[in-house]
């Protein structure tokens, strides 16, 4: 835009000062892209708090532009869905430990097949955080289904089965699965099933159970009830979301 200013018969044209053309002065869609000043490859422009313009730093490949609510501008983090681990042999030891899950995580599947122990003992669960396992506050309990309900009582792990289906000899198929029912006290709450495939005929085991955290969960740890019997066939693997 320029001014023109007239002294009798001239007709002098300058250049407007800074600060001097208001927005109704800038007709709808002037502004091309080479107008804009240069920014990061990657980078959106976006608004904060304050409604003032800001660029959101550019994520990692396959992560997705995610909400981060009123007040705040989005950010690039990994997509929602489950990630798969890798599955360990059950063939030895008495402890296979799942680390490094990683924070905002809100479920978890642990996976058997195939899974046996070397005496009569229960295939057990502990979570952990960056402190370490912990070892107590649980409240959990596992149920047999058969003729008759066998159900049995745990405050230092959650358990897949009861002992009344554990021996040297079981095989057990099955699933446990966490989630997190409370950020603020970072409760999780746990429900799996298993069946002994081994023996006269199957039989099925129902668990159930809450485990409040000091810290957020990291990993999860499964073990044999004392240590006293070790993993000797099948495999476990996890998932999380």
């Amino acid at each position: 835009t320029m001014y023109c200013i007239y002294n009798g018969r001239t007709t002098e044209t300058v250049n407007p000062p800074d600060g001097s053309v208001g927005t109704a002065k800038v007709t709808d869609d002037a502004i091309t892209l080479a107008k804009l000043a240069p920014g990061t490859d990657g980078n959106i422009i976006s608004y904060d708090a304050s409604g003032n313009p800001v660029a959101i730093a550019t994520g990692s490949d396959g992560q997705v532009l995610t909400s981060a609510g009123a007040g705040a501008p989005p950010a690039f983090e990994a997509a929602a869905g489950i990630t798969f681990g890798s599955p360990v042999a059950a063939t030895s030891g008495t402890a296979i430990d799942f680390t490094s899950i990683p924070s905002g995580t809100k479920r978890i599947t642990l996976l058997f097949h195939g899974v046996s122990l070397s005496a009569s003992r229960i295939c057990v669960v502990q979570l952990g955080d960056a402190g370490g396992f912990e070892t107590s506050g649980y409240e959990a309990v596992a149920s047999e289904i058969d003729t008759t309900v066998v159900n049995d009582h745990f405050t230092s792990h959650f358990a897949l089965h009861t002992l009344n289906l554990s021996s040297g000899s079981t095989v057990f198929n099955g699933k446990m699965v966490f989630d997190l029912e409370s950020t603020a006290t970072r409760t999780w709450v746990y429900t799996g099933f298993a069946v002994r495939v081994t023996g006269t005929y199957p039989e099925m085991c129902m668990s159930l159970g809450t485990k409040d955290l000091t810290a957020e969960l990291t990993q999860v740890r499964v073990l044999t009830s004392d240590g006293s019997a070790t993993f000797d066939a099948g495999e476990i693997n996890i998932t999380y979301e």
